[in-house]
């Protein structure tokens, strides 16, 4: 079986806590962080053709990457290494990161599947949406939602995050399996939300999605969406997240 690649910023401690629970299990795991992406030493072999996509990654001491160097990817990038954006600027500093950008949607696109979570032209590990987005898209997967408003009075940029709410979860949505933190307490959630949670992934056009959720006892579900994390906390999960990772490699 060939080793599972996992792609990561240096500073995302739950990424690194999975790897090295997926190697206490005998999986091999191939992890690299931005830090290595974004290195100065690091050279790009990027083919573009009739066939398709191919890439090699290579440092001065010998290859590191190609698609035939995994059997899967958890990506966990937010964007470009911040060590690769620090070499560029001047008028055409715009520029050089769309092309940058380009380049990274194209050689993660070659990586093999399944990817958790696939790159998009919003993120390289998902779409990255408005909260209110996600609350249209969790409303039609059939999860109950917090009301989204926004007004001219509101700041732009401090609307795209939504602060911790009281009594707030997160639950994750894992390969169709959906995985609660605290573990092994457990809360009640109704089949209905957890379905909702779910399908929400689903829609998302992701295999790993952190769904924040508030109670509300005023419903029959008992819960109410107030917004998703495409990078959620791994470890919070315990051994049942390197469970629903590891069975969604597995087949």
């Amino acid at each position: 079986m060939q080793p599972l690649l996992i792609l990561y910023e240096e500073y995302d401690l739950s990424a690194a806590w999975l790897a090295d629970r997926l190697r206490a299990r005998g999986r091999a795991v191939r992890a690299l962080t931005a830090a290595t992406l974004g290195a100065e030493t690091l050279r790009w072999h990027h083919w573009l053709g009739a066939g398709g996509v191919d890439f090699i990654l290579t440092h001065s001491n010998g290859q590191i990457l190609s698609p035939d160097d995994c059997g899967g990817v958890v990506a966990r990038l937010h964007y470009l290494p911040l060590a690769l954006l620090a070499r560029i600027g001047g008028e055409d500093e715009d520029y050089a990161r769309s092309e940058l950008y380009a380049l990274f949607l194209s050689w993660m696109a070659a990586l093999p599947t399944p990817i958790l979570n696939p790159p998009t032209p919003q993120g390289l590990a998902g779409n990255w949406r408005h909260p209110s987005a996600w609350t249209m898209l969790a409303q039609a997967a059939g999860l109950p939602v917090v009301a989204w408003r926004q007004d001219s009075a509101g700041e732009p940029e401090r609307d795209w995050s939504i602060a911790e709410q009281p009594g707030e979860i997160c639950v994750v949505a894992v390969g169709g399996r959906l995985v609660q933190p605290g573990w092994p307490a457990t809360i009640d959630l109704t089949a209905a939300v957890e379905h909702g949670c779910i399908a929400l992934a689903r829609a998302a056009g992701v295999g790993l999605l952190g769904v924040r959720l508030i109670p509300d006892d005023a419903i029959p579900e008992g819960w109410r969406f107030v917004g998703a994390n495409l990078l959620p906390d791994l470890a919070a999960g315990g051994e049942p997240m390197v469970d629903a990772i590891d069975a969604a490699f597995a087949s």
